[in-house]
């Protein structure tokens, strides 16, 4: 996927370079699966984009857990809070529903 840094809300932009540069010092793979959706009335649809999904396949369990906690002890302050239990974290590890495919999901604050 094609990504367009000028459309990325600043904050944005720090998220995504710490998680690529998470993923070259971890040996890891690296896939932006969703960003932009047009007609979306969330985070993916609002300019700048203020989220993105990406693949964690070829992850194991404790990349995720140690991803997590470097890139929120780092940049919390500029996650989102989370509908449904209104804590603010900057990354969450979700499936897709009705499709069961486990990524990662990135949202900082407007």
């Amino acid at each position: 996927m094609s990504v367009n840094l000028n459309i990325f809300h600043p904050s944005l932009k720090l998220a995504y370079a710490f998680l690529i540069t998470f993923c070259v010092e971890n040996d890891l793979p690296f896939n932006i699966t969703s960003m932009h959706r047009s007609g979306d009335s969330g985070p993916h649809g609002s300019l700048p984009l203020r989220a993105f999904d990406f693949s964690i396949k070829g992850w194991e369990e404790v990349d995720m857990l140690k991803f997590e906690h470097e890139i929120n002890l780092k940049y919390e302050y500029l996650g989102a809070k989370s509908l449904s239990d209104n804590v603010q974290r900057l990354v969450i590890f979700h499936e897709v529903e009705g499709r069961g495919s486990l990524h990662g999901h990135i949202q900082v604050l407007p």
